[in-house]
């Protein structure tokens, strides 16, 4: 059954991508007919299985066919089930928390994974600051706050994610392909999704399209009705799997940033731009925009890209002014949200400072108030739970700086520095994306277990010596 399901959706994404020229100089082909060099891709539908390895070392079939069966369901987990849960007081286990770690389980147990050394010391590092501020609060309670031991439980489980790699067995080359059809099918969707609402057609909470699913659904926790104004009656896309529209925004940038930094393709960058005007969202523009400054910095030569980018990126949006104004007008209005203390981007990128500035002159800050501190404390405004703020608080600025030294440990690759950059961004403006498993997997699948495309530019001399 899953050898059929594999044959399939191998059958869709090679019928969706179009295939690749292969980026990889004959001279670096070796006798046995494989690259010398791992991890450079020969094609982009994944019809060669012989790059997984440096060394030159060919993928055996079975280890390629259970690497996109892996990659599949993986990314079935985070995009297709991520509404699916079970929610537990104000919280909620996704779908995609067993069944990533049941699909990691089986990687290691066949031998295609393996433990991550060097991040399990960062990992520990990190069980050591939550521990010690889990005692402290504890022994010395603060009176404005209560405690949630379960929320340490959840945070370090949610992060062993991250201490499982790819073994020589498992074919790299293939993630980033297959997470680009779904990307691109979220892109179809959210068009399709927007646009018939107009003719009587509305897919966007499961709940109430298919009420018998009620039960194991964890939308009712999101803006699972994501009305374009309050009192009105469109709504805004979501790709129909996807939680929220800002979501879906976020999924739109990574896929445009894969297509145009890592494939230098432009053809479904109208696409994506389309898609996203209706998700009326800002913050996956925001996280390119952020991105976008210190890549050119380390990267000075691909400058060419980037005066390629702003063309279209001009043209997209001088196209969108006259198609569709009133979603562009949207968009650009969002920056008016910073001076209401209402909105979600007042509380995302003012009120968790304002609430940051209540302790932060407090010796205890350093170690943190304890876990789930943040979301019980008297000074807590909703909506400010953001990813440098919530470990802050809980974790103290200790905490905060390991963790964050874990995130990067985790997640950084010169290689294709541009998606790090993007989800770094992403990571730590979005609101609530602390524990949020769906998008975690998403960026540990994208950034651990993928390999880049084409020969990658490499690590700039600026930052050190070269790679060996």
């Amino acid at each position: 059954m899953f050898a059929g399901a594999a044959k399939i959706c191998d059958f869709l994404v090679m019928a969706w991508l179009c295939p690749m020229p292969t980026y990889m100089p004959s001279s670096e082909v070796n006798q046995r007919g494989g690259p010398m060099n791992s991890d450079i891709a020969m094609t982009a539908d994944a019809s060669a299985h012989f790059v997984a390895d440096r060394g030159g070392v060919p993928i055996a079939e079975k280890d390629a066919k259970a690497s996109r069966l892996f990659v599949h369901f993986a990314l079935i987990c985070i995009i297709i089930l991520q509404r699916f849960g079970v929610l537990l007081g104000s919280g909620a286990i996704f779908a995609a928390l067993p069944g990533m770690f049941m699909l990691l389980a089986w990687l290691v147990w066949t031998g295609r994974a393996r433990l991550d050394t060097e991040i399990a010391l960062y990992y520990l590092a990190f069980i050591a600051t939550v521990g010690l501020s889990t005692m402290f609060a504890l022994s010395f309670p603060d009176n404005r706050v209560s405690l949630s031991v379960v929320s340490s439980v959840a945070v370090l489980i949610t992060y062993s994610l991250l201490l499982i790699k790819p073994g020589k067995r498992f074919d790299r080359t293939v993630v980033l392909d297959i997470f680009m059809f779904y990307a691109r099918l979220c892109t179809v969707l959210g068009i399709v999704q927007y646009l018939v609402q107009f003719v009587g057609l509305s897919v966007f909470a499961l709940g109430t399209t298919f009420p018998f699913l009620k039960p194991i659904l964890v939308e009712q926790v999101f803006n699972f009705d994501p009305l374009t104004t309050w009192g009105g009656s469109i709504r805004r896309a979501t790709g129909i799997f996807l939680l929220e529209p800002s979501i879906l925004s976020q999924l739109l940038v990574l896929a445009a940033a894969i297509d145009f930094f890592l494939y230098r393709r432009l053809l479904w960058l109208p696409a994506y731009a389309v898609a996203y005007m209706f998700t009326y969202s800002g913050t996956g523009a925001l996280s390119i925009l952020l991105a976008l400054p210190p890549f050119a910095l380390l990267f000075y030569r691909q400058a060419g890209r980037l005066l390629t980018l702003a063309i279209v990126g001009v043209g997209l949006l001088a196209v969108t002014a006259v198609l569709v104004p009133d979603q562009l007008n949207s968009i650009t209005n969002r920056s008016n949200e910073l001076s209401s203390t209402r909105s979600s981007g007042y509380a995302r990128f003012v009120g968790q400072f304002e609430v940051l500035a209540t302790v932060i002159d407090e010796p205890r800050v350093l170690i943190g108030y304890g876990p789930g501190a943040l979301e019980r404390a008297t000074f807590f405004r909703r909506g400010t739970a953001g990813t440098a703020q919530k470990p802050m608080i809980d974790y103290g600025i200790i905490g905060f700086l390991v963790f964050l030294a874990l995130v990067l440990k985790a997640f950084w690759r010169w290689d294709m520095a541009i998606l790090p950059l993007v989800v770094l961004m992403q990571f730590m403006t979005g609101g609530g994306y602390f524990i949020f498993f769906p998008l975690i997997a998403q960026y540990a699948l994208l950034l651990i277990w993928a390999a880049p495309p084409k020969p990658f530019e490499g690590r700039p001399a600026s930052a050190g010596a070269e790679a060996a």
